[in-house]
């Protein structure tokens, strides 16, 4: 693979053989941005994050994995939730959520939208 570049650079053999991947790599990186890899690729990362949760969400019956998708609720506050659902047999309102460790009432009124009983 050895290619005779004429020009009035005195190139090694290693160095022409640098010059021809670099030349082609920038060619496949136009080639997939022409044809729109890149759009794809953001679009499937894109609708992996997308919820597909409906809110509100019962608060007795909602999943680890439904109420880590309520804004304000992450892994910490979910896992407390459930904790207390399980140790007092459910909610029997939304208020009761400020008895959950760590949220008090203004969390509760940013939380209220996203649950119901």
């Amino acid at each position: 693979m050895d290619f005779k570049l004429k020009s009035k650079f005195h190139l090694t053999s290693q160095e022409k053989r640098v010059v021809v991947f670099l030349v082609f790599s920038f060619l496949l990186y136009l080639s997939a941005r022409i044809t729109g890899v890149e759009r794809l690729r953001y679009r499937l990362v894109s609708q992996k994050y997308q919820s597909s949760i409906v809110f509100p969400l019962d608060l007795n019956s909602a999943s680890y994995a439904d109420l880590i998708e309520v804004p304000g609720i992450g892994p910490v506050y979910a896992e407390r939730i459930i904790q207390y659902r399980y140790e007092n047999n459910g909610f029997r309102s939304i208020d009761e959520l400020v008895k959950v460790k760590g949220i008090g009432k203004n969390k509760l009124e940013k939380l209220k939208p996203y649950f119901k009983l």
